[in-house]
């Protein structure tokens, strides 16, 4: 019984490996799948408040010396530069907060102005120039144009500083203009 077996399994092969080795081939086909997710290059919302987009140096006191003041974007903190003073050197001015929702986890281009903004004084035509534009934003933490929304949320904030030149005795008055501020996905 042994050497029947042992003889068909033999003969068995020997009819299996010839026809494998006659040129025929097995194959097998299989299928992979491919995916995308499209999002809309306008996915970025503004969802701040009017008021929040306020850039407000607060009260300044002009000379016959022109000067500056610049307005931090960290703490909002006015920094004198030349002939103006602080009435209240503690009171911090305002920055302007834009708060943006989009995809989370993508990041976002700011463009500010870089060429000086006039602002001009309510009843009259006296104006001031605003320049040196700077954004902060939340999920950095430091000075830049670039942040990146919450990969959570989808969310993220960021204030924007600048510089007033101040004339020399400059006219007395509220001065307000607008500036421009772009966000985009790059």
């Amino acid at each position: 019984m042994k050497k029947v077996v042992l003889f068909l399994g033999i003969v068995g092969a020997a009819i299996v490996l010839p026809t494998q080795m006659m040129g025929q081939t097995n194959s097998l086909t299989l299928s992979g799948t491919a995916s995308a997710t499209i999002v809309s290059a306008t996915s970025i919302v503004d969802v701040g408040a009017s008021t929040d987009k306020t850039l407000d140096f607060g009260q300044i006191r002009a000379s016959a010396t022109a000067g500056t003041c610049t307005l931090t974007t960290a703490t909002a903190t006015r920094i004198s530069g030349g002939g103006i003073t602080l009435p209240n050197p503690s009171a911090v001015g305002t920055n302007a907060i834009f708060k943006l929702s989009g995809v989370a986890g993508t990041v976002y281009n700011i463009t500010l102005p870089a060429a000086a903004v006039n602002v001009t004084r309510t009843g009259g035509n006296e104006t001031m120039t605003v320049s040196g534009f700077v954004a902060r934003t939340l999920s950095a933490g430091v000075n830049g144009l670039t942040g990146t929304f919450n990969a959570t949320t989808g969310t993220d904030d960021f204030t924007v500083g600048a510089v007033l030149a101040v004339g020399a005795s400059q006219v007395e008055g509220v001065y307000t203009g607008v500036f421009p501020v772009t966000v985009a996905n790059p």
